[in-house]
């Protein structure tokens, strides 16, 4: 599994952010709602990143050499997995209000109700929160390498340079 980058959570934030500009074009062309979610699915997304980060930090502990914790190795990939769809979400979620938010902070002279503006900004928040906390989870789920120069060679790592003696996942025994 490939780990998350800045770059990545950021080009998918300004995805987003174009998508959300585009549908509300289109929502207010139909004269349709403001396409924000309700502040009730923010919280319960806050509520399982706070879950998701207790999960990472026992796999932190687990990993720095902490054996009092009993854990199978295979939830440690489950919340690597969803603290990369967590970063992802966050990172949408994020791009979206954003965008959303700027559309309503235009009407601010317009309206005496900021209510919208508001649930924007609390989402773009929200976004903010579940990027951060998927990445910063997702790195508690990472392995060191058993050889340390394996890392620095590349090259053993996408499996170059073997010899047809070596093996392999699906290779003959003659």
């Amino acid at each position: 599994m490939k780990g998350l980058t800045v770059r990545l959570l950021a080009v998918l934030a300004a995805v987003a952010f174009m998508g959300g500009w585009i549908a509300q074009l289109v929502s207010e062309s139909l004269h349709g709602p403001l396409l924000a979610l309700p502040v009730a699915s923010g919280i319960a997304l806050l509520v399982f990143a706070a879950i998701l980060l207790v999960a990472g930090l026992r796999v932190r502990r687990l990993r720095d050499g902490d054996r009092e914790i009993r854990m199978d190795r295979t939830w440690g990939t489950v919340i690597a997995a969803l603290a990369q769809a967590v970063a992802v979400l966050g990172a949408l979620c994020l791009g979206w209000h954003a965008m959303l938010a700027v559309d309503q902070a235009a009407l601010i002279s317009l309206r005496t109700d900021q209510g919208p503006l508001w649930r924007c900004l609390f989402q773009v928040g929200v976004g903010v929160a579940l990027a951060v906390v998927g990445w910063i989870v997702e790195r508690f789920c990472r392995i060191p390498p058993e050889d340390p120069d394996a890392e620095a060679d590349g090259a053993a790592e996408r499996g170059r340079g073997r010899t047809a003696e070596e093996g392999g996942l699906a290779r003959w025994r003659d």
